[in-house]
């Protein structure tokens, strides 16, 4: 697939390119800055405070969004992020179990 750049400008500011694979990864990522200016925006508007604050704010309420995203089907159908990586965490030290015994095999 063709790498292309998308453009990036937050709250009117361009803050210039990020390359990308053209299609369905360049989609997500313009909605992904178009996601952080509103979020962004909505900040600014809400109150006085400098971009720095702005950033730091929008950034840790799409990170709390993030983690309370739940699957939606599957094997980690209703589990949130840190519940899935909990669960490989656990997946992980069986798996370690079971084969420290194999090692002195080899």
């Amino acid at each position: 697939m063709k790498m292309i750049k998308v453009d990036v400008t937050i709250m009117g500011k361009s803050l210039g390119s990020v390359p990308c694979q053209e299609g369905e990864e360049a989609i997500r990522m313009r909605e992904a800055v178009a996601y952080l200016d509103s979020k962004m925006r909505a900040l600014r508007a809400a109150g006085k405070m400098d971009n720095y604050k702005i950033a730091i704010e929008a950034s840790l309420a799409m990170a709390v969004e993030l983690f309370s995203v739940k699957a939606p089907k599957g094997a980690f159908a209703g589990l949130t992020l840190p519940d899935i990586q909990q669960k490989m965490t656990s997946l992980h030290e069986v798996v370690d179990k079971a084969l420290t015994p194999q090692e002195d095999l080899f």
